[in-house]
């Protein structure tokens, strides 16, 4: 590792296109102790999603379905250089593909807004 946290930079690659996203905040509450070789089921769940950023809310629980803890993070969309830019303008087809996905910006809020934290969430065992 170069020294960073790997909260605090993260590299998708979405298809042939290269997207950075920096985390601007992070948060976690933590509720239950796990042990180092636990298994865990965590829960991701799209919270915002702008032009020029991007928001998780995650939920870790243990196996047997008790909250462990919670968290949240927010990302901005970076170039190689670390410049911000609009993913709208940049990368238009992916966009439109996100926004089909999800329902838009709007359809995103709402669904927070309403508590709905396993809609649009993807929960695995890690």
């Amino acid at each position: 590792m170069d020294g960073q946290s790997p909260s605090c930079r993260l590299e998708m690659e979405v298809g042939w296109q290269n997207i950075n996203i920096v985390a601007l905040e992070a948060g976690c509450r933590y509720k239950k102790s796990l042990q180092p070789e636990e298994i865990v089921i965590l829960e991701t769940v799209l919270t915002t999603l702008s032009r020029t950023r991007i928001g998780f809310k995650y939920k870790i629980f243990k196996k047997d379905g008790t909250l462990a803890a919670e968290g949240f993070t927010n990302h901005a969309y970076v170039d190689e250089r670390g410049r911000p830019f609009d993913l709208k303008k940049r990368h238009p087809a992916l966009w439109q593909e996100i926004n089909d996905i999800f329902g838009g910006q709007r359809a995103i809020r709402q669904r927070d807004e309403r508590g709905r934290s396993s809609a649009g969430g993807k929960s695995r065992e890690v």
